[in-house]
């Protein structure tokens, strides 16, 4: 069979084909292409290669009538209709063809051959037009800058590497291996795949990417806590000062072998001392591996510790939190065990030059246990020595009857305030609570008729069906909605919502104290101190208040009588320990034993988990219904995820890889200089405190329960914190000696007469049952609204997709509707 000759061969032109000329020229085009095409370029007397290529159209001059062109014109063509002649279509494909060879061997010549001439360019230019583009776009100084650092070297790459013949010889900076893998982890290997193909050279093969993530030292063993890691890490911001937030997550139960470590994932982790043991599954018995697979526990928890950097001054954006372990476990860990993981951590991070200031969690009930031992907080560590550690705080404090905290402590705590909102949340939606402050019932149902009233519209209250469904526990963004300036508004018209306008008026101020970035210190003070007296006020009056005057909703004692018109114990305490390490936050600061910066206090919270179990499960692949994972998984992902976030890190010091972040995520991990906000060292702590119990007491004057409360001479700031301290001291029975498993029913910590500690309407995010992040889905109902005029006394819509005009293309897209006649 006979070789297939390629169009684009020039291999069979003679080496000096440029330079044939005369008679050379002819025998060359007749062996090529044929006597009748060497008779036309005779007749024209084109007998040079240079010539030819300058010549457009060899056949124009057959349009001509001519004597001496009427022989040789009926060889190579015909006329048609309307006098126009046509060339032979054979002819024309010859000529095509030779034309295409003489013009690739040109190029090939003027590109290999030294220096490049401004022949050479201009032949480039004119053969490939996007050049030119690319030279007018780097002539202009103004626009070449350090955002198209990236853009130069990326089309750099491509042109070098498609300039060599072989792929295997194919060359990536480290900076486009950067890009690479960051592409890889954020769309997934069809993605990946997609563009590497369609943009041929740009990007390494999938071999090589994988080779860069498993060569990464960013790897997660499970238990094994990353100290060298860590403190390399923060090194690298410059950073010495962090908190660390500690939670759980459901995983699917399933075991799998991990090839790093040889040794089995997804059994429940041994912990000794409450540490855990490191890869501890490892075996090459086959026999041994049936005996874990019959008789231990598969983990169905995923257990993870996050650091997150205190920034410094000069940083306005907080770095990405840092996964210091992460392990499989049951729920057989007592709080303990906690304390002693605490304290391991703290010990090995002073050893790297870290210092971990403190701990948050979730008001899980063995954390919430571990957090109240360790504070001192109405309960007794004896068991533990911690006050010979060299790194206590200690503060200096007036003689404050309102705060309850010991002097010194090692380290500052605080519930995750996001959780803690979400409890307060669901008590409200409670079937079995019936929340009652004086003469006035707090109800869901005060909401409700807002959502009824047939004169209002979401417009005015922005509330949706979905905010009051008692199933969706974990609903943050409810808190939000239920909470709103709008909605507080509108309750406080009606006098028999005063109890419910207190109730969400202590949210409001939870959430504004310790999860918007933007508050002030002195107003995070402040709303919570005012948070605090309000359930003081209001559980001294429960106290104070004959049972009989309180209507029974269940057959149960009069302790659960009390009991049912009051936030659950986690929530009241939480609010407690939360104000009063808020306080203790800013006296450190204040007596110079820590910088500003620490008083970030939204950063300071279990959402860095929250935010690694959503991140991790977000990378799933686009065509995977799976959203859950196993605990291996996790750890393969976590490492994809330090990877991407270690880029991230070095985003403002490299300039080159810029990353897209959404606008709420830019305000949540904004840090704020807060000597710019007011100067600590002059804030008055006790002034203000004084002025949140003023608050509280405005708050709560229509409720009917300072009579009784000045009747006990107990309406007074410090006659009212006195009473509660010694009510609490005298009820406290928490301490370390502790059953070895705490479990769901155990009440030893029941130290006054507050409920136990799961409530039904609790918002079961223990680690029992948790499987996913805090915040939930915005399970929003979409509430049509069938009427098109709508009346509101808002002239304002934050928050809603409201237009005066819309372009036509869109027109389609919105309804029409009259707000206001208008």
């Amino acid at each position: 069979m006979a070789a297939v000759v390629s169009i684009n061969d020039t291999s069979r032109l003679p080496e000096n084909v440029l330079e044939l000329e005369g008679e050379d020229f002819y025998r060359f085009t007749k062996s090529i292409s044929g006597a009748l095409l060497t008779e036309v370029l005779k007749v024209q007397n084109i007998d040079s290669v240079f010539i030819f290529l300058q010549t457009k159209d060899i056949f124009e001059i057959f349009k001509y009538n001519s004597i001496t062109l009427r022989d040789l014109k009926s060889k190579i063509g015909f006329d048609v209709e309307d006098g126009e002649f046509q060339v032979k279509h054979g002819l024309k494909l010859q000529y095509e063809y030779l034309s295409k060879l003489l013009k690739l061997k040109s190029d090939q010549k003027y590109i290999t051959s030294s220096p490049l001439t401004y022949e050479k360019i201009d032949i480039l230019l004119q053969r490939y037009p996007f050049l030119l583009s690319l030279l007018n776009f780097h002539e202009n100084e103004n626009i070449i800058n350090d955002q198209h650092e990236f853009l130069t070297l990326f089309v750099n790459t491509i042109t070098k590497n498609l300039s060599s013949a072989n792929a295997s010889r194919y060359r990536y900076d480290n900076k486009i291996k950067s890009f690479a893998v960051c592409l890889y982890i954020l769309g997934g290997k069809t993605t990946y795949e997609y563009v590497r193909l369609n943009l041929p050279g740009a990007l390494p093969n999938l071999t090589t990417i994988n080779s860069l993530i498993q060569n990464n030292d960013d790897n997660l063993t499970e238990g094994e806590f990353r100290f060298n890691k860590m403190a390399k890490y923060l090194n690298s911001f410059g950073v010495r000062h962090a908190y660390c937030a500690e939670d759980c997550t459901g995983v699917v139960r399933r075991i799998k072998y991990d090839t790093h470590t040889n040794s089995f994932i997804g059994f429940s982790t041994p912990l000794y001392g409450g540490i855990p043991s490191p890869s501890h599954f490892k075996t090459d018995s086959i026999t041994e591996l049936k005996l874990w697979m019959d008789q231990t526990e598969k983990a169905p928890l995923l257990n993870i510790h996050c650091v997150q950097p205190i920034p410094p001054p000069n940083q306005t954006i907080a770095p990405p939190s840092f996964v210091l372990a992460g392990y499989g476990v049951s729920s057989k860990y007592t709080s303990l065990d906690i304390l002693r993981r605490w304290l391991f951590i703290h010990k090995n991070s002073i050893e790297k030059n870290v210092r971990i200031l403190g701990f948050s969690t979730d008001a899980d009930n063995k954390y919430f246990r571990a957090m109240r031992l360790m504070a001192g907080f109405y309960a007794s560590l004896s068991n533990f020595d911690i006050h010979v550690d060299s790194c206590m705080f200690s503060i200096q404090t007036g003689s404050w009857s309102w705060f309850f905290l010991r002097r010194d402590q090692l380290f500052v705590f605080m519930q995750d305030a996001t959780h803690l909102v979400t409890k307060l949340r669901n008590r409200l939606l409670s079937a079995t609570a019936a929340l009652k402050v004086g003469n006035k019932y707090i109800t869901m149902n005060h909401l409700q008729e807002l959502l009824d009233n047939v004169e209002l519209t979401r417009l005015d209250h922005g509330l949706t069906q979905s905010d009051l469904k008692p199933t969706d526990r974990q609903n943050f963004r409810s808190c939000l909605r239920i909470t709103s300036c709008d909605v507080l508004n509108l309750i406080a018209r009606d006098d028999n919502s005063n109890g419910t306008y207190m109730y969400l008026k202590l949210i409001k101020f939870i959430i504004s104290s310790y999860i918007e970035p933007t508050t002030s210190i002195e107003e995070r003070l402040k709303g919570a101190w005012t948070a605090v007296f309000l359930l003081r006020l209001w559980w001294v009056w429960l106290l104070l208040v004959r049972l009989s005057s309180l209507p029974s909703f269940s057959t149960k004692s009069k302790k659960h009588n009390r009991e049912q018109h009051f936030v659950t114990r986690t929530a009241f305490f939480s609010t407690e320990l939360n104000a009063h390490y808020l306080t203790y936050l800013i006296l450190l600061v204040q007596q110079k034993q820590l910088p500003a910066d620490v008083l970030n206090i939204h950063l300071f919270s279990s959402q860095t988990c929250e935010s690694t179990f959503r991140n991790t499960r977000s990378l799933t692949g686009v065509f995977s219904t799976v959203i859950n994972y196993t605990v291996e998984e996790f750890l393969r992902r976590s490492r994809k995820l330090s990877i991407l976030n270690g880029f991230k890190s070095q985003e403002k010091s490299t300039s080159l890889l810029k990353f897209p972040v959404h606008h709420k995520h830019i305000s949540l991990n904004t840090t704020r200089n807060n000597q710019n906000l007011i100067d600590i060292s002059t804030l008055n702590v006790e002034n203000v405190v004084m002025q949140a119990y003023q608050s509280a007491v405005s708050i709560i004057e229509n409720l009917n329960i300072s009579s009784l409360l000045k009747k006990h001479k107990l309406f007074d700031m410090n006659a009212l914190s006195e009473y509660l301290h010694n009510h609490l001291r005298s009820k406290s029975k928490l301490h370390d000696n502790l059953p070895l498993f705490e479990n769901a029913t155990d009440d030893s910590d029941s130290e006054f007469d507050l409920d136990s500690d799961d409530d039904d309407d609790d918002d079961n995010n223990s680690v029992h049952s948790k499987s996913s992040g805090s915040e939930g889905e915005d399970d929003d109902d979409d509430d049509s609204m069938d009427n098109e005029q709508l009346k509101t006394f808002k002239t304002s819509f934050g928050g809603l997709n409201i237009k005066d005009s819309v372009s036509v293309e869109q027109e389609k897209s919105y309804f029409k509707i009259k707000i206001n006649d208008t």
